[in-house]
């Protein structure tokens, strides 16, 4: 679920989200309506379709991923969705979710019982997959889970200095969204959508702003 914060800027996102410019997307709050607010976020209105860049569907650019259920694995994958899905699938079987690196995002989803996860099994994913949704997003944005020392998990660096111009699409458009809320919107048929804070995001983003 998701708290807002009063007086900070949230931006919503999903995979079919209209391209409006940034605070009036359904959902989205923007700190201040002054000029100068709106100035802060001009060069992310200049991004077409950037909150599905955002989103878990998107397909802009592949990445390689090293599994964690699949030992020694290193699969190269279309979209974070894709990966995911994968993951969720090598608990029970490794082979079917190897199929996942040539599926879409879209595909993926479809795809996410084609093999039985025993309820022992879906209480693994259940205590994984926060932390496992962390750690593909960081290969999509291309930051690496490691950290300075092992006495500090709070300081993850990226291996090199960074320049806005020498960012792919999808860390440029992560970086022009500030300090805003990153917020995911989940619909589901037959269910009610709600809202999702996507912390890791927001994480990952503030260290490719500390690279810059």
């Amino acid at each position: 679920m998701c708290s807002e914060q009063p007086n900070r800027t949230r931006f919503v996102f999903y995979s079919k989200s209209a391209d409006r410019a940034p605070g009036r997307g359904a959902h989205e709050i923007l700190s201040s309506t002054t000029s100068q607010d709106k100035k802060q976020y001009s060069k992310l209105a200049e991004e077409t379709h950037w909150r599905r860049v955002l989103s878990n569907f998107d397909e802009s650019v592949e990445f390689e991923y090293a599994m964690r259920n699949a030992p020694n694995c290193v699969w190269k994958f279309k979209s974070i969705e894709s990966a995911y899905q994968a993951e969720k699938i090598a608990i029970a079987d490794i082979k079917k979710a190897e199929l996942f690196q040539t599926y879409s995002a879209e595909k993926a989803k479809r795809m996410h019982k084609i093999a039985h996860l025993t309820p022992e099994r879906l209480k693994q994913w259940g205590a994984t997959s926060a932390s496992i949704m962390e750690a593909i997003a960081r290969a999509k944005y291309g930051v690496p889970p490691f950290y300075k020392d092992a006495s500090s998990i709070k300081a993850p660096v990226v291996s090199k200095k960074l320049t806005l111009s020498s960012l792919t699409k999808c860390q440029r458009i992560l970086v022009l969204t500030g300090d805003a809320e990153l917020v995911h919107l989940v619909t589901r048929r037959g269910s009610p959508s709600h809202l999702v804070r996507f912390e890791h995001l927001e994480k990952i983003r503030s260290i490719l702003l500390k690279a810059i």
